[in-house]
């Protein structure tokens, strides 16, 4: 016999753990349906669904933007560290 390992959606585990703790049902509802992997039944699910919407599209949230996230993290400390008063920190942080 074949094993197959299925992964649960993290929207089915977070309602799962939100219902393990005695979440208010419409806040399971709206945790496990904002990926449509169940139907939504509370009015805040598709508040919530939008809400991720808005959170994924920011840079950096996704893995295929991290590349040029990480880059722009580095740019940015340059600029920081390139300031006179910064100098004596980086000189202890770099140790």
């Amino acid at each position: 016999m074949v094993e197959v390992e299925v992964e649960t959606p993290h929207a089915i585990l977070g309602m799962q753990w939100a219902q393990k703790y005695k979440e208010n049902n419409e806040v399971c509802n709206a945790i496990g349906a904002h990926h449509d992997e169940i139907e939504m039944t509370s009015l805040i699910s598709p508040i919530v669904q939008v809400c991720d919407a808005i959170s994924g599209a920011r840079p950096g949230a996704r893995r295929q933007v991290v590349d040029s996230y990480i880059q722009r993290l580095k740019e940015m400390e340059d600029i920081a560290l390139g300031f006179e008063e910064n100098q004596t920190w980086n000189i202890r942080w770099r140790r």
